[in-house]
């Protein structure tokens, strides 16, 4: 019997685990600080996955229905460096889902994937019971302490070195 999700999601092209294990190496599972330029920025949980073959991905994406679809050229003329796709999931609701799907079939990143569970359902929590039936595009919540508490234990999950430059050291 298949769950039931906010948004339509077919989880049966490729299975779970192998969407699960395909992440644990492939993929991050986090929170990233936005930079304060509109009324949208602060936290924003995301899934992202990046490899060179788009087969997997696209076939990723097409069993998920969500997401965004990004390819990154070889824009350093690099010989042989092929071009970097990646899926990105950053939609609460639709983040949740695929977490609580996946959740149980992963092994590295699993715990990542829990706090950003616990910050997904903080947060959702929060608005419905501050104004139901509102979209809260650019007018969310403050943060509570307990979100900057999940964000702060993830960026210690981190890999050390990590020099990605849309993490950013919280205030």
């Amino acid at each position: 019997e298949e769950p039931q999700l906010a948004y339509s999601m077919s989880i049966k092209k490729l299975s779970p685990e192998y969407m699960a294990g395909f992440i644990d190496g492939e993929g991050h599972i986090g929170i990233v600080l936005r930079s304060k330029r509109n009324a949208d920025d602060g936290y924003m949980p995301v899934l992202t996955v990046c490899n060179t073959d788009q087969r997997v991905l696209r076939s990723m994406w097409d069993t998920l229905g969500i997401g965004r679809w990004v390819e990154v050229p070889n824009i350093n003329h690099y010989t042989g460096r092929p071009t970097l796709y990646r899926l990105i999931v950053t939609r609460a609701e639709a983040l949740k889902d695929v977490l609580e799907i996946l959740i149980p079939h992963l092994v590295i990143k699993q715990k990542q994937a829990e706090l950003v569970l616990r910050f997904l359902n903080s947060r959702l929590e929060r608005r419905g019971r501050l104004r139901p039936n509102v979209d809260y595009r650019g007018t969310s919540p403050p943060y509570s302490k307990k979100e900057i508490a999940i964000y702060r234990r993830l960026e210690t999950m981190m890999p050390r070195g990590h020099k990605n430059r849309r993490y950013q050291k919280s205030p």
